[in-house]
């Protein structure tokens, strides 16, 4: 691995956001038969528990980069985890304007799921950064206006039962 990646992987807790070795990401969910996959020999598998554990671990670095980053791919791997929701939350109140920004974004990820943050949300506006203040209200409307997604975070429940 060199070149972005390879440097930020160095960064502290850098390596649990860039991987150091290739990866493929099968999305398992709908009609797959989860009996009928058939996994080679030498394969590491890696259930998302296991990558909500690791990625959470970025939002604790010392690193700007790898604090930001890691909001945005914590939220995107699960968009259903109040846990994950709640981590990034956090971030709202970060010494970084940049991680700030990036949290707000990410809570968008979860939609009406969010809810529960609007109140941080809110209190993050009263800040003299534009961008930052832009990106909240932007969240802050999403999550407003998202559609109940319950059905959607059933099946994922139900699919991930089946893969544990």
């Amino acid at each position: 691995m060199g070149g972005i990646a390879g440097s930020m992987a160095k960064r502290n807790k850098g390596a649990l956001i860039w991987n150091k070795h290739p990866i493929l990401t099968v999305y398992v969910g709908g009609a797959i038969q989860l009996d009928k996959i058939k996994i080679p020999q030498g394969i590491t598998l890696l259930q998302l528990a296991d990558l909500e554990q690791r990625y959470s671990q970025g939002l604790t670095s010392t690193d700007t980069t790898v604090r930001g980053w890691s909001t945005g791919q914590l939220a995107g791997l699960n968009p259903y985890s109040k846990q994950n929701m709640a981590a990034i939350a956090k971030l709202l109140q970060d010494k970084e304007i940049w991680v700030r920004r990036n949290a707000a974004g990410a809570l968008a990820t979860f939609g009406k799921q969010a809810e529960p943050a609007l109140p941080a949300l809110r209190d993050a506006l009263n800040t003299n950064d534009e961008q930052l203040q832009t990106r909240i209200q932007e969240t802050i409307k999403t999550i407003e206006k998202a559609p109940d997604r319950s059905l959607e975070e059933k099946q994922h429940r139900e699919t991930l039962d089946k893969i544990s």
